[in-house]
């Protein structure tokens, strides 16, 4: 998966500071960004997703 350049990493936080939605690669790409593993930070959105929280599933 490529990486994100610091300008493009910036424009992304823009985008979502002015409260536009980030796709789910988009997300992963600003995680990859910040040093988190290709696996954890799949992990770290699926956590986030509607599915996962409609699952019943409870993290402890």
């Amino acid at each position: 998966m490529r990486k994100l350049s610091e300008k493009e990493y910036q424009e992304l936080l823009e985008r979502e500071q002015k409260g536009e939605k980030l796709s789910d690669e988009e997300n992963l790409l600003i995680l990859l960004y910040l040093g988190y593993s290709e696996d954890i930070a799949r992990e770290m959105l699926f956590i986030d997703s509607d599915e996962f929280k409609n699952s019943g599933n409870i993290i402890i």
